[in-house]
């Protein structure tokens, strides 16, 4: 699959909104702030304020609404793959484990037990740490 129509990128593009919605928000709610207003009247320019007042403040947020996206990129993932659409052997995914051991399912069920496990352990993990970065940010 070209790397331009991979899941990867329209992950990215199907995302891009909700993040431009964020990051717009917070912008416009730092951008009042004493603090931001005091850079101006010091006469700092508008990149310095943005590098650094704006940015460090809405960092946050960013980084929240990322871990809590990583989850969904996973599920995407795993989900193509296990189609067929997604990344193509030798390459490494557990979609494609489990697809390839789908035929085994009545003779050994265990085979695939372990990558959707791992798939579902890393997308409850991811989505714990994106719960408590928003807990911290609240």
């Amino acid at each position: 699959m070209p790397r331009a129509l991979s899941s990867d990128w329209l992950q990215g593009i199907g995302h891009t909104p909700q993040f431009a919605r964020v990051v717009r928000s917070k912008v416009l709610t730092v951008r009042t702030l004493p603090f931001v207003e005091a850079a101006q009247s010091a006469g700092a320019g508008s990149m310095r304020i943005l590098w650094r007042h704006i940015l460090p403040s809405i960092l946050q947020p960013i980084l929240v609404l990322s871990t809590l996206n990583v989850g969904s990129a996973i599920i995407v993932e795993a989900s193509l793959a296990y189609l067929g659409l997604g990344l193509q052997p030798p390459a490494p995914s557990w979609g494609f484990m489990v697809s390839s051991n789908v035929n085994y399912l009545s003779q050994a069920p265990w085979l695939i037990f372990g990558p959707s496990l791992a798939i579902a352990l890393t997308v409850w993990a991811v989505t714990i740490v994106g719960q408590g970065l928003q807990e911290l940010s609240s």
